[in-house]
């Protein structure tokens, strides 16, 4: 059998432990099995089978053809693969050498590099974010006092016991409507008193802070969450009971609630 190779690249084989070049130009005679191996793995690269009376510059034709037809689809299938990754928000995979000669060969572009995006909060916005909660504690544990004074007026003032009249519940409610005013209920996203929790749909943070908690703090988030009935998609569902299953949590705490 009579192999040509009129594409622009040199081509290795290898056959039963056996490996051999094919130059650009080279025409080479095989034996049958040798032959059709090498066609059946490389023929795809430009490698054709000549016989007699063929016309060379058909086949040259046909062989280039080949090539470019193969090396097009390898760089569309890197391309594809890491557009993927960067919606993903993966890093980027480097073409071979090989990739990159073709692509300037063919003038068809490669994608290029990318900055992954930090995802989740730094260590000074969780700072920020715990001294805003210990302020929220603060204001309700003014309210608690506020109420506590207000229900249990009624004693005496000063030191001549001069009487004090009883708190209507008018006073209180106004009380509580005054303190409660004055305090900030936006959602943190995260609370040491209680489960860290997905804020604002944002459940790539939430998916890097639940990789990082312990296991109960772990368990306690999850509950809260499914609880609270939030809608958890099933991509994140999946992922967040891949965690949960690779710290071999579900002997103890059972399967994950979300």
């Amino acid at each position: 059998m009579i192999i040509a190779n009129f594409t622009p690249d040199r081509i290795t084989w290898m056959h039963v432990g056996i490996c051999g070049d094919l130059e650009p130009g080279d025409i080479k005679e095989f034996d049958e099995a040798r032959g059709n191996h090498i066609l059946n793995k490389y023929g795809p690269k430009g490698l054709l089978r000549l016989e007699y009376g063929d016309d060379k510059e058909d086949k040259r034709d046909q062989a280039m053809r080949l090539w470019r037809s193969f090396w097009e689809r390898q760089i569309t299938v890197f391309n594809q693969a890491n557009d993927a990754r960067r919606n993903e928000n993966r890093p980027y995979s480097p073409p071979s050498k090989d990739l990159v000669e073709h692509a300037e060969r063919l003038g068809i572009e490669l994608i290029q590099p990318w900055a992954v995006k930090k995802s989740g909060p730094g260590a000074e916005e969780i700072e920020e974010i715990r001294k805003d909660n210990q302020a929220l504690r603060d204001q309700v544990a003014a309210l608690a006092a506020l109420v506590e004074k207000l229900a249990g007026a009624g004693g005496t003032a000063g030191g001549d016991n001069a009487a004090v009249a009883p708190a209507t519940a008018t006073d209180v409610e106004s009380g509580i409507s005054d303190a409660a005013g004055a305090i900030d209920t936006t959602p943190r996203p995260i609370d040491p008193g209680g489960p860290i929790m997905p804020i604002g749909g944002d459940w790539d943070a939430y998916i890097e802070a639940f990789r990082n908690m312990s296991k109960r703090a772990r368990v306690r988030s999850a509950k809260a969450v499914a609880q609270a009935g939030l809608e958890v998609p099933d991509h994140i569902s999946l992922v967040l009971q891949g965690i949960w299953a690779e710290a071999n949590m579900k002997k103890a705490y059972g399967r994950c609630p979300i």
